[in-house]
C-alpha cells in the first residue's frame, strides 16, 4: 500500500534523477509514460526530447488561459502512445469526467488510438486499476463504474459502490464531433492530414467541449505530421499560425487559444541518441 501510494504521488508530481550527473526534472505525466504505460510488450525509453515536450504539456495544462498544445511533429515519435498515456493518468483518478479521441480517420486512426490506450490500461498494476463497468477490452468507449447488477427485491436496498463515473471514448471525424460533450481532454490526432473536413471548421466546434462560458475546463492536445497543403496541411497551418504566444490577443490568450510547439525532426531522431536518452546532433 504505501509503494502504491509513492507511485501515484510520483505520476501526480513528478520525480527528479540524475542523468549523466546532471540533476533532471521529469512530470508526473511523463513519470506514468516512462514507468507504467506499456507499447507493444515493453515500457518507453527515457528522452530528452519527450521530456521538454512534457514541460510544455504541463504548461500548457496548468494556465487556465491556454485551451491546450498544437504540435507540429517528425514521424513515428511516439505522439499518439503520449497523449494516450496522459488521459490514462488523469482518467484513472477523475470523478465524473469525459476524454475523448479523434484522428484523420475514426475508423481506422481514432479506434487504433482507442486500442493502445485500452492494451496499456489492460497491464496496469491493480492499484492503479479503477473498476470497469463492462469489459476490460472493450471497443468504443472505456468506462470507469461499477457493473451494472439486476435489481430484485433481495438485493433492492444494497449500498452502492465508489465508482468514478468516468469514460473515455473515439468518435468518428466529422465536423460536430463531441459537439455538446464536456470533455477534461481532447485528444486530436494527425489533424495535420484530415481531408474530408476542415480541420479549422472542427477546431472551432470541439474548443466548445472544453469550455464553460468564458472559462475553459479542459485541453485539446491538437498534433501531427502535416501533409501537403492541398491535403490538410494548409488547414492545419491557419491553426499553427494563430498558436504563438508571442502574440496573444488582449484577453491573455492566442488567437487560436492553443499554444504551439515545434521540434525539428533531427531533435531526437532514432538513431541518433546516445545512452542517457540526449540527441546526438553535432557529432
Amino acid at each position: 500500500e504505501e509503494y502504491a501510494k509513492e507511485e501515484n504521488r510520483k505520476c501526480r508530481e513528478g520525480v527528479f534523477f540524475i542523468n549523466n550527473g546532471q540533476v533532471t526534472y521529469i512530470t508526473g505525466d511523463h513519470y506514468f509514460y516512462l514507468q507504467w504505460f506499456r507499447i507493444d510488450g515493453m515500457y518507453p525509453d527515457y528522452r530528452d526530447r519527450d521530456r521538454r515536450w512534457f514541460y510544455h504539456w504541463e504548461l500548457c495544462y496548468l494556465d487556465d488561459q491556454c485551451f491546450g498544445q498544437c504540435y507540429g511533429k517528425l514521424r513515428r515519435d511516439g505522439y499518439s502512445f503520449r497523449m494516450c498515456s496522459i488521459v490514462l493518468n488523469s482518467a484513472r483518478t477523475a470523478f465524473d469526467s469525459q476524454y475523448g479521441i479523434v484522428s484523420k480517420t475514426g475508423k481506422p486512426d481514432a479506434q487504433k488510438m482507442f486500442k493502445k490506450l485500452v492494451n496499456a490500461f489492460k497491464h496496469l498494476p491493480k492499484f492503479f486499476k479503477p473498476q470497469v463497468a463492462s469489459s476490460e477490452d472493450p471497443k468504443t468507449e472505456l468506462v470507469f463504474g461499477t457493473p451494472q447488477k439486476r435489481v430484485t427485491n433481495k438485493n433492492r436496498n444494497f449500498e452502492k459502490e465508489l465508482e468514478l463515473s468516468t469514460t473515455i471514448s473515439w468518435a468518428n471525424t466529422t465536423e460536430n464531433a463531441y459537439d455538446g460533450d464536456k470533455l477534461k481532454i481532447l485528444c486530436a490526432d494527425e489533424t495535420g492530414k484530415f481531408v474530408d473536413i476542415n480541420v479549422v471548421v472542427w477546431y472551432n466546434v470541439a474548443k466548445t467541449c472544453v469550455t464553460l462560458g468564458s472559462r475553459i475546463i479542459g485541453k485539446i492536445g491538437f498534433g501531427s505530421t502535416v501533409n501537403e497543403s492541398t491535403k490538410g496541411g494548409s488547414n492545419f497551418k491557419v491553426i499553427w499560425d494563430q498558436s504563438s504566444v508571442l502574440e496573444k490577443t488582449e484577453n491573455n490568450r492566442t488567437s487560436s487559444g492553443l499554444w504551439r510547439y515545434f521540434v525539428p525532426a533531427y531533435d531526437g531522431l532514432e538513431g541518433f541518441i546516445d545512452v542517457y536518452g540526449m540527441a546526438v546532433i553535432e557529432t
